[in-house]
């Protein structure tokens, strides 16, 4: 089986003559020899449709590739004849699998979170700061450039407008990992990092919308999330997986079209002096007092919501975090690289965006 091989062509093929269910059992097999071929198949089929990551989260397929993001790292049986090389490649591919995975899926993220995904990229990255020059020689020889990039996009999308998720690696110190590989000698790293600080300070608190369909769960698969600057400066060779040798799959050439920017707003029903349908009459006075009353309550619970609901500037340590996180991006204009200033730019702006009422505020008092 060459699917992993010969390109999307032949990922198209194997999944339309079914092969999709096999390939999910034969990765929960405690067989650890063949498990390389699955992960390299996996990579395929998630670049090829990212809708897949549905299946990945509901197969609980989750653990095998966290575990994965150590291959060769550690001693296990089925990974000790792997060359250093082919372990390097492992383990990059199983990061972009869990990058893609957690990418705008609400129920991808919080199960990667279930299952600590933040903590093995953290420990990851946390190797490369170690204080004794051998070990972190040995870790960076460990940890390849591509490899570093994956786990900072993918702590990036596991952050991404989930303020839960968010929450969590606040606590876990994941700013600390993502901050100090904005000194990282690749500046596709440090480009990666600064987009992952982007998504780890999040967005301005949005009402909930009163709308059942701006509610539900959108059910139309969206493109993965990846770095701007990193969607149009590693352009790809047809069929390649990213990271792997012949640089990044057909996937990063389709990313720009992130809908970075886009607001999305719920639909407020306007009621006027009588609803339509029901007579102004004696006759219909019961159902007009019923529909006042509805009405009525439904009026009062909006403003409740609107009472409760928390604004950002309530939380004056997450404020503190994010004006720390914004002076070291802005220093990142110093930096040669433009994909690592154009990533920094934006970042900043959705801090601006996040507390937009404080700016404009600031500078009404300037102009006043």
């Amino acid at each position: 089986m060459y699917v992993s091989d010969l390109g999307f062509s032949a990922v198209n093929l194997a999944l339309s003559v079914g092969i999709f269910p096999y390939v999910l059992k034969l990765l929960q097999s405690p067989i650890d020899e063949y498990k390389h071929v699955l992960v390299g198949i996996w990579a395929k089929v998630l670049a090829f449709d990212p809708s897949t990551q549905v299946d990945v989260v509901k197969d609980r397929a989750l653990p095998h590739f966290i575990r994965h993001l150590r291959c060769g790292l550690d001693s296990v049986d089925g990974q000790s004849h792997m060359s250093a090389e082919v372990a390097s490649e492992q383990r990059t591919l199983a990061a972009f699998i869990l990058s893609i995975t957690c990418s705008g899926y609400s129920v991808g993220q919080t199960e990667c979170i279930n299952e600590k995904l933040h903590l093995a990229c953290g420990a990851l990255l946390q190797s490369l700061e170690s204080p004794d020059d051998s070990e972190r020689k040995e870790a960076e020889k460990n940890i390849s450039g591509q490899f570093r990039m994956w786990l900072c996009i993918c702590l990036g999308n596991l952050a991404k407008d989930n303020a839960l998720v968010q929450s969590e690696l606040w606590k876990a110190g994941i700013h600390f990992r993502l901050l100090s590989r904005l000194d990282d000698d690749i500046p596709e790293v440090r480009a990666a990092s600064c987009y992952a600080l982007a998504c780890l300070i999040g967005s301005a608190v949005k009402p909930e919308s009163n709308s059942d369909v701006a509610s539900a769960p959108s059910m139309v698969q969206q493109q993965p999330n990846l770095p701007q600057s990193l969607a149009t400066s590693l352009q790809p060779l047809p069929g390649s997986i990213p990271g792997v040798a012949g640089g990044t799959s057909m996937l990063m050439a389709n990313l720009q079209s992130q809908k970075q920017g886009l607001q999305q707003t719920g639909f407020q029903p306007q009621f006027g002096g009588s609803v339509s349908g029901i007579p102004n009459t004696n006759t219909g006075s019961g159902q007009s007092l019923m529909f006042g009353n509805m009405l009525s309550s439904s009026s009062s619970t909006q403003q409740i919501q609107r009472q409760e609901t928390k604004t950002v500037y309530e939380d004056g340590k997450r404020m503190d975090l994010d004006l720390t996180l914004a002076i070291k991006l802005a220093e990142t204009f110093k930096d040669a690289s433009p994909m690592v200033r154009f990533e920094a730019a934006l970042a900043l702006n959705r801090l601006v965006g996040k507390y937009i009422a404080a700016f404009v505020s600031f500078a009404g008092k300037g102009l006043g």
